[in-house]
Order: structure tokens, then sequence, then C-alpha cells
């Protein structure tokens, strides 16, 4: 069975990718591979901040394909608790991707991070605590 043919886009900086389909089309198959939790059978995929773009992301070794999921790609899932640890608070799992990208963590500089984060997705921050 083929889940995929031919899929093919451009993105910018500053540009989000949202895909739509009917049930069974694909859509959840294409993001799997674009967020390199699963290979493609064949294809390519570069990102301009992965060796200036010139390297076919599915042929990185599994340790830097999870470097690279922590630090540039993202999912917003359909169901919450795909994407979210549910065991963290809501500022924890924001938190968690700020910190994988710093060398030196900063409490007070994550926290504040994480705050501005919430605040721009209109999430109270009075909530940044709770589970």
């Amino acid at each position: 069975m083929v889940a995929c043919w031919e899929v093919s886009f451009n993105l910018f900086p500053g540009e989000v990718l949202g895909i739509v389909g009917e049930s069974g089309s694909g859509k959840s198959t294409i993001l799997r591979c674009l967020n390199l939790d699963e290979p493609p059978t064949t294809g390519e995929a570069f990102h301009s901040e992965v060796e200036k773009g010139k390297t076919n992301l599915f042929t990185l070794s599994s340790q830097r394909k999870r470097l690279i999921q922590s630090s540039l790609l993202g999912i917003v899932y359909q169901s919450p608790h795909l994407g979210l640890n549910l065991d963290f608070s809501a500022g924890a799992n924001v938190a968690e991707r700020l910190l994988i990208q710093n060398n030196t963590p900063e409490y007070r500089r994550i926290r504040k991070r994480t705050s501005s984060l919430l605040n721009k997705v209109q999430m109270p921050v009075k909530r940044i605590d709770e589970l």
C-alpha cells in the first residue's frame, strides 16, 4: 500500500505548514517522516540549518535526527497526549524544548521565555506550573 506519493513543498523562514486531508490520505505518514520519526521508502528532506541545507535529513544517524527533532522541528498534534508529557506542567513541557536548545540552561531565562511563549499563544501565564 502506498500512503503518500510525489509529495513536494518548500517552507521558508517564518512559515508554518498545515496538512489537511481525508482520513487515510497519508497526513500522519507525511508528518512522521518529516519529523524524522519514521524513515520514508524513498525521498529527501533538507533543512537550511543542517549543514547549509545540503544533507538529506533522512540519511542522518538516529542521534543526529533526535537532536534536530528537539531543536529545529515541531509538530502540534490533534490529540494533546501525543505531543505533551501529561506528567509535566504546561511550563515544563515548553521549558523542556528550550533546555534542549541551550548549552547553558539558566532557570530564570528559561522561565521568562516559557512565560513569553505561553502568553503568545494566549495561555494564562499563571497556569505555568499547573499539570
